[in-house]
């Protein structure tokens, strides 16, 4: 299961514990990223950031176990802030 909504100022994802979806979430988010008009150094901080924290659910959060699932809110704030 690997479910994106998105809105004008923020990107839902709700998936299963699995490593591979963090990888689709990036790139989901790499789209979502471009249309705010970030800088191309700015993405590469917020990917790493995100990655890492995806990572920690997975492996530490959910002990990777696929049945628990993920809900992951990535929100705009304005300028080069987000939550």
């Amino acid at each position: 299961m690997f479910e994106v909504q998105e809105f004008q100022d923020r990107i839902e994802f709700r998936f299963e514990t699995d490593i591979d979806h963090v990888n689709r979430v990036i790139e989901e988010n790499h789209i979502f990223f471009h249309q705010v008009d970030i800088g191309i150094s700015e993405l590469s901080n917020l990917n790493l950031v995100l990655r890492e924290l995806l990572n920690n659910a997975v492996e530490h959060g959910n002990k990777e176990i696929r049945v628990k699932k993920i809900h992951c809110i990535v929100e705009h704030l304005g300028k080069k802030r987000f939550k």
